[in-house]
């Protein structure tokens, strides 16, 4: 098989089946890698929107572009509004939390390090109608922050319920 860019130099048999990119093991490729029909490193055609999580805009030249090439909607938009690129310490902030809605009255900018803040005071309003409640991570209850066990990147916890969780674990041992 003949490279399909027009180079004319004679591509290879694929070795093992990539159901991600299409490729079928004893088939020849269509490219010689790093070649394309527009002499860009792509091996297939690329869509200019593509939905995962979130959606993307193939724009291969923006700083915040991922390693296939494409960039966050929401960033782009957020960025045409404040006429500047996002920096680093800065992120888009869903405020009703569907991934997909990028209008500009969903989207926040927050300080990189309050985004897990904002989540988690959101999961516990939700759950009980107080943002300050925390969630016990051995009995599942909320509660009030002082009645629990805080620590940075930690489990949230009741004192008792670490004490029975610890004899659990103990008495696990003994079987």
């Amino acid at each position: 098989m003949i490279c399909e860019c027009g180079c004319g130099r004679k591509t290879n048999i694929i070795k093992r089946n990539d159901t991600f990119s299409g490729l079928v093991k004893g088939t020849y490729r269509r490219f010689i890698v790093g070649h394309s029909t527009k002499g860009k490193t792509n091996l297939r055609p690329r869509s200019k929107v593509y939905t995962h999580k979130y959606r993307l805009i193939w724009m291969p030249e923006h700083p915040k572009s991922n390693n296939r090439g494409y960039v966050r909607e929401h960033f782009l938009i957020v960025e045409k509004v404040l006429g500047r690129n996002l920096k680093d310490t800065e992120v888009v902030h869903h405020i009703n939390e569907i991934r997909d809605d990028n209008r500009k009255c969903n989207l926040v900018i927050l300080e990189r390090k309050m985004h897990p803040t904002i989540h988690l005071r959101m999961r516990a309003y939700k759950a009980t109608g107080d943002p300050n409640k925390r969630k016990c991570s051995f009995c599942k209850e909320w509660d009030d922050p002082e009645n629990l066990f805080i620590k940075f990147r930690k489990p949230v916890y009741h004192n008792a319920c670490k004490v029975e969780y610890n004899k659990m674990l103990k008495n696990r041992g003994t079987f």
